[in-house]
């Protein structure tokens, strides 16, 4: 059996994965200063409540849909490879930095931080969604079979992210 990428409890978990993250985006970002990355902060506030309306793959398809660009697609593999601890080379650094802030960002940082956790906990492997496509698709599947068990530890699981990104990220005030 593999090891899991991130711990089974939804605060360590939420803990792991956003110092992972974080540490990656500012050592990508940090020749712009402090990363401006309040779209994830955004996008974080309103999932929970997105999954108590829809459910989680509802939540998770709606935002794969806006996955729509290239630049989308990248971000979110990206954040992937971070959160399984692989190192960024050359010009992933400066891809990871993409869509972090803005009218439609954070939607493939937030989508790749939830789906890595939710992945495991239905029992995928992490490989198969690291890429946008049919397995991805498939992994949904499973996580929707898994039903109410997986949902409740993603739930709490985004509602410690929510918190730390509202910390790390502020959302600018205009």
């Amino acid at each position: 059996m593999s090891r899991n990428i991130l711990p089974n409890d939804p605060v360590e978990a939420a803990l792991e994965a956003m110092r992972r993250f974080d540490k990656n985006l500012r050592d990508a970002c940090s020749d712009k200063g402090e990363p401006r990355a309040d779209a994830i902060s955004r996008r974080l506030k309103d999932f929970p409540q997105l999954i108590l309306q829809s459910g989680l793959v509802p939540a998770l398809t709606f935002y794969l849909s806006k996955l729509s660009e290239k630049a989308d697609q990248d971000a979110y593999e990206l954040t992937v490879k971070v959160l399984t601890e692989q190192r960024l080379e050359g010009d992933e650094r400066r891809k990871l930095c993409r869509k972090t802030s803005g009218e439609g960002g954070g939607y493939p940082h937030v989508l790749a931080l939830v789906l890595v956790y939710a992945a495991e906990r239905a029992g995928c492997s992490v490989d198969s969604i690291a890429r946008i496509g049919s397995s991805l698709v498939g992994c949904l599947e499973t996580v929707q079979k898994k039903g109410v068990t997986v949902e409740k530890l993603v739930q709490a699981y985004v509602n410690e992210l929510k918190k730390l990104a509202s910390a790390l990220y502020p959302e600018k005030k205009t």
